[in-house]
């Protein structure tokens, strides 16, 4: 049975094909992305045993051009999130 293109284009349907770890970054002030899905994804990531990480970032909206006092620390934690997967 097809599904709606809208499902197919969200992450959480097809996350189990995903076999690489996922740091999530989402802002709290995304307007287009709930962080709600973000949340769900992790969430759900974690029940398939797939190794996920979700960081909020405050006042990033939908896009990163307003994080850039965070983006250092961000890097930083993506770096510690992957050694770790080694």
């Amino acid at each position: 049975m097809p599904t709606s293109p809208t499902r197919d284009g969200q992450p959480l349907h097809s996350l189990e094909t995903v076999r690489t770890p996922l740091f999530i970054v989402h802002g709290d002030a995304d307007e287009v992305v709930p962080v709600s899905q973000a949340e769900e994804l992790t969430e759900r990531a974690g029940q398939l045993g797939l190794p996920a990480r979700l960081v909020t970032v405050p006042g990033l909206g939908h896009d990163n051009e307003h994080a850039g006092e965070d983006w250092p620390e961000l890097w930083s934690q993506i770096g510690e999130f992957l050694d770790g997967q080694a």
